[in-house]
Formats: C-alpha cells, structure tokens, sequence
C-alpha cells in the first residue's frame, strides 16, 4: 500500500516524471551501447589524420660511372681518395701482361678514335640493344653470333666518347706502367667485372634479368683500379609488382640504405610479371654505394593527411574504394573513399582524409567482406 502511495506522488510531481525519463533514456542508452561494445573488436575507431613513413624492401642494383685503370694486384690504399684529372696516382708492374690483350686494347682505341673522328649519326650497322641485353641475360651465344655477322658496332656519339675514354685509360696504363687519371672521382681497388657492363649507357635497358649477376658478384674478388665518378649515380630498385603503384616519372623518392636517407628523382619505371623496377639519379649519399653493387634497401615513402586502415576493411568496386561505416545503432553504411597508397606487403591502405566521406571518430568495420545488401542503410 505504501509503494502504491509513493508511485503515485513521484508521477504526481513533474519534475519527478523529467527525472524518471531522463533516468530510462541514460538506461536504454548505457544497455544498447553495452550490446554495441559486445562488437568492438569488429571496428576500427577513426582518430585525427596522420602522417605516415611507410617502408617497402628493394633490392637495389648500382649503377656509377666508372672507369677502370688497372686489373691485378697493387700495393695502393685508396680509403676512397678523391682524385682530379690528369694526376698520376700510382706505378704498376704490367710485364705479365699478355702481349694478345695489348694489342686488343691498341685496336679497339684506334678503331674508337676513327669512328668518332668520322661520325655518322644515320649508320646503323648492329643493334646493340639486343647485344647488351643477351650479355645481361648471359646468353652468351646470340651475343656473339650478333657480333660475328656485323663488321662492327655504332654507338651515339656521347657514348662514343665514353667508350674511347674507358678503353684509353686500360691502354695508357698497359704502355706506360703509370696510372694516370683521365676523369675525376673516387678511387677504388674493388673490381667486380661488371664496370663495362653496366654504365649510363644503358638506364633505359634495365630489367630483371639484370639482377641475375648478384650471386656472380659475391663470389667473385678482382683486384685493380679504377676511378668512380661520385657526383651521380643510379639505383635500379626492384620492389614486388603493385608496390610502385604510387610512384610517378620525375617524383621524388627516398631511399633508406639502414641509417641515410636519399632522396632521387624517378627517371623511369616497368612493371613486370612478378616485380616492378623503378629506376631513379641520385647526386648524394654516395658513400652508401661506393663500394657496392648490389645491396637491400627500403623505399620510404611519406603518407600525409591519412587514416590507416587494414586492407580487409577496403571494398573495391567498379573502379572505387569504399569502407563500411556503423553507428551505435548498428546502422551500417558504404561510403566512398580515396586511397592515397596500398601497403599490399604489410596489407595496409592509407586514405586520403581530405578526398573521403569518413573523419575523425568514424566507426570502420575491420571486414568489408560478408556484408549483406539488406544489412546497408541507403
């Protein structure tokens, strides 16, 4: 009987009926956000953009101007010397030297010289391409059969001078006993075979095939001299097809070689089957390379303005992305979004905050898949 009187005097006041329903919304609200809480782990809770660094692994083939002077054993400690034009570095014993490998270095100097002298931009008596490309494949034969069917090769006319000045510096140091510099540079007494095979010449030529000399490389130990132009280089970076996605002719990329990082200009890029090569000119950091030619690096590339989501939130459909978005109602959404990089290693994609319809503190789901048409608010 007495509850009986309190309900009634509680309903009677009407600041007690606010306070009650006041009390029952609190309630229902505190309830359907505990049964909303129960999936959590579902969703992904937006917070304010970032500004992401994010790695991708490369292999790295160098590619330096390089001149070499010398091949065989000398008593000279370089430590990376810097070297001008025209000094004489060093003495060397070159009475071993087969007389069969003089004689070819005087000839080919001499044929170099008579081209370039008489140069003719419209000849076209070999198509080096395919030559450099077999030697890179080590296909050895096509290379030679090429060669022996041709009376000779014509080169561009700056590549002509190169090729005289490579061939020279051997042959000036085989007559004379001296090593005298022709270029400028750094010098070094790690020889790997490859100086003449991989130069500037052939940027454009680059594929996969060319990483094949890596294991070739390691095994190898030629001592010599030579002298390595250090104000640019090249790094022809080979990344898992899709990982170049973002990456464009002329941009800017940054290199992470473990404690430097180098920023290089994109000079040319091509998707393979299994990997893409994107290959850029670096003017710094070439401390990091010296003395390599492979070597594993991280592209760093960075992010900004950008929610990190995992991919499986990501729906792709009809050429556009787009996330599941719930509120505390269970009311699920598709909305639109841009995508500014996908991270398909790490299985990470990074929106655009500025170019998409969700924001700060928006509800993701963590799946997109598994969504019913009938489950999605219109």
């Amino acid at each position: 009987m007495k509850r009986k009187i309190r309900l009634k005097y509680l309903l009677s006041s009407k600041k007690n009926i606010f306070f009650i329903i006041f009390v029952l919304f609190i309630s229902l609200f505190f309830i359907k956000n505990t049964f909303f809480s129960k999936k959590t782990s579902d969703i992904i809770i937006l917070e304010s953009p970032h500004k992401y660094k994010v790695q991708t692994s490369a292999k790295a083939l160098i590619i330096k101007d390089e001149y070499l002077y010398y091949v065989g054993n000398t008593d000279l400690e370089t430590d990376n010397k810097k070297v001008e034009v025209n000094k004489t570095i060093t003495e060397v014993d070159v009475s071993g030297i087969n007389d069969n490998l003089k004689q070819y270095l005087s000839d080919k100097t001499s044929s170099l010289k008579s081209e370039l002298e008489n140069y003719n931009s419209e000849s076209n008596l070999l198509n080096l391409d395919k030559i450099l490309s077999s030697i890179r494949k080590k296909d050895y034969s096509v290379a030679f059969e090429s060669l022996r069917n041709n009376k000779g090769i014509v080169y561009s006319k700056s590549v002509l001078k190169d090729k005289l000045l490579r061939y020279s510096a051997l042959n000036d140091t085989v007559n004379s006993g001296k090593i005298v510099s022709q270029n400028s540079g750094i010098l070094s007494t790690k020889i790997d075979g490859l100086e003449n095979v991989y130069d500037f010449s052939i940027i454009d030529l680059l594929d996969e095939d060319d990483f094949n000399f890596e294991n070739d490389v390691k095994k190898s130990e030629i001592f010599g001299v030579k002298i390595v132009d250090n104000l640019k280089y090249y790094l022809c970076l080979k990344v898992k097809s899709g990982m170049s996605e973002n990456i464009e002719i002329n941009s800017i990329v940054n290199v992470n070689f473990g404690t430097n990082v180098v920023s290089g200009k994109v000079v040319n890029i091509k998707r393979e089957k299994s990997n893409d090569l994107v290959i850029a000119e670096f003017s710094k950091g070439f401390e990091n390379v010296a003395d390599k030619r492979f070597m594993d690096v991280n592209i760093e590339k960075t992010v900004d303005k950008s929610y990190e989501l995992p991919g499986s939130s990501i729906l792709y459909e009809n050429g556009k992305y787009y996330v599941f978005t719930i509120d505390s109602f269970n009311n699920i959404k598709k909305v639109k979004v841009s995508v500014k990089f996908t991270d398909t290693i790490n299985n990470k994609v990074y929106i655009d905050a500025n170019n998409s319809y969700i924001g700060a503190f928006s509800n993701v789901l963590r799946n997109s898949q598994g969504i019913k048409e009938s489950e999605i608010l219109e």
